[in-house]
C-alpha cells in the first residue's frame, strides 16, 4: 500500500498602487541635513499560468519491464533565465515507477527527465524578479516492447513577474538644533 499526498497553500498579497516619493528638499532659511538612500521597489508586471508537456523515451535493460504497476512524478525547478521577450524555466522531472519484469518480479525505477519551458512575457523589463512554481498535474506512458517506455508528463507552470526599480529617495530631513526657532 502506497500513499502520496501533497497539500500546498501559498498566499502572496500584492498592492499595485502608485507611491509618492520625495527626491530632494531645500530651505532658503536653514541648512538641512538630508539623508538619501537607494530603495528597491517591485511592481508586478505579469502572471504566467500555463500547462507544459514534457516527453521522453526512457530506456531499460532487456526484459526489465513487462508491466507497469504504478508511476508518479516529482518536479524540481533549477532556475530561470530571460531571453528577448521570453522567460525560460529549467528543471528536472523524476519519473518513479513500480514495474514487473518477465519473471514477474517487482522492481522500482527512477529516471530523470530534464525540461526547458519557454513562456512569452509582454514588455520584458531589464531588471526582473520571478517567483516560479512548477507542479506535476499528471502523467501517462506507453510501453514500447520490454525495454523502453514513452512518457508524457503534464506540468503546471505558474509565476509572478516583478519589475525591480532602485530609486534614490529622501528618507530623512533634520534641522540642525542651532537653526530651530524657539
Amino acid at each position: 500500500f502506497s500513499l502520496d499526498a501533497k497539500v500546498c497553500i501559498t498566499a502572496c498579497a500584492v498592492c499595485n498602487n502608485n507611491v509618492a516619493v520625495i527626491y530632494d528638499a531645500y530651505s532658503p532659511k536653514v541648512n538641512l541635513n538630508l539623508k538619501n538612500e537607494n530603495t528597491v521597489f517591485e511592481k508586478m508586471i505579469d502572471k504566467i499560468s500555463e500547462n507544459f508537456t514534457c516527453k521522453k523515451k526512457l530506456e531499460f535493460s532487456d526484459g526489465d519491464i513487462s508491466n507497469i504497476i504504478d508511476m508518479w512524478c516529482n518536479c524540481a525547478l533549477q532556475g530561470y533565465r530571460c531571453e528577448d521577450n521570453d522567460i525560460i524555466f529549467t528543471g528536472t522531472v523524476t519519473v518513479c515507477m513500480f514495474a514487473k519484469n518477465q519473471e514477474n518480479d517487482i522492481n522500482y525505477f527512477e529516471r530523470p527527465i530534464d525540461f526547458e519551458c519557454r513562456c512569452a512575457v509582454n514588455d520584458m523589463p531589464q531588471n526582473i524578479k520571478c517567483q516560479p512554481q512548477i507542479l506535476c498535474k499528471g502523467s501517462n506512458y506507453t510501453l514500447v516492447g520490454n525495454n523502453s517506455i514513452d512518457v508524457q508528463v503534464v506540468l503546471d507552470v505558474s509565476a509572478s513577474l516583478y519589475e525591480i526599480k532602485q530609486i534614490n529617495i529622501l528618507t530623512d530631513i533634520q534641522i540642525p538644533q542651532e537653526n530651530v526657532e524657539k
